[in-house]
């Protein structure tokens, strides 16, 4: 993902999502990274999981406006579920945030 570039793979699928007007709740979830695969649990592996979890809900949060005809879909990761709403610091129109009613005490 890189968002300096625009050149984010979060923003694709969630762009490929809004095209499809049946489609109503979509999973977005981390893998390990290639060089934890066959190797043991541990804090590297936490420590990835962690990092590409945080670029996710950036990238879900960051991505918009919305558009309101497919503004009833439900975007889930593995931080929160997220739904499109107003939000007056990022500007007009919806845009994902937290599906809580007073968002999530986790900070990501």
């Amino acid at each position: 993902m890189e968002r300096e570039k625009n050149r984010d793979l979060i923003w694709t699928l969630l762009e490929i999502a809004d095209n499809l007007p049946y489609l109503k709740h979509l999973s977005i979830t981390s893998a390990d990274s290639a060089s934890d695969h066959g190797g043991r649990i541990g804090n590297p592996s936490i420590g990835h999981l962690y990092r590409v979890n945080t670029e996710i809900s950036k990238s879900v949060t960051t991505f918009g406006p919305v558009d309101p005809t497919t503004a009833s879909k439900v975007i889930s990761t593995p931080a929160r579920d997220y739904i499109a709403r107003s939000d007056q610091d990022a500007g007009p129109g919806l845009w994902y945030r937290s599906s809580m009613s007073q968002g999530s005490q986790l900070e990501l």
